[in-house]
């Protein structure tokens, strides 16, 4: 099945590039991570490792951020709020979506896209 992707940019205040890092390794080093969330009064059980395509970490002067390359499928989709719990991060970080990549882009998007908003057809009188 298809799935598509999103691009997440986390940052993140007083965490060193190192306990990033050696997190971000001991994640990937796991061939599975079952997780187990609350929906609604639900329990849902997934494989956390399944929906992360890759992790990263981007330097700067005013805080460190951690990126995120997630998939959102029908069978499942990666949360940020769950990778960083996780990475034993919790709620350490301010998010930013930065980017959606769909494996199909509906005509309506291509639109929007190429002329960066919505613009009806007008109908000549």
């Amino acid at each position: 099945m298809p799935s598509d992707e999103t691009r997440r940019l986390l940052k993140l205040f007083g965490v060193a590039v190192t306990s990033l890092e050696d997190a971000i390794d001991a994640f990937f080093a796991r061939e599975r991570y079952p997780w187990e969330e609350d929906f609604g009064g639900r329990q849902k059980h997934f494989d956390l490792r399944d929906l992360v395509d890759d992790l990263w970490v981007e330097q700067s002067e005013a805080a460190n951020a951690l990126g995120m390359r997630l998939y959102a499928a029908a069978t499942g989709t990666g949360r940020p709020d769950s990778v960083l719990a996780g990475l034993g991060l919790g709620d350490a970080a301010h998010m930013h979506r930065t980017r959606l990549l769909f494996s199909y882009m509906p005509e309506a998007l291509r639109r929007w896209r190429r002329i960066g908003r919505f613009q009806p057809e007008r109908q000549e009188r």
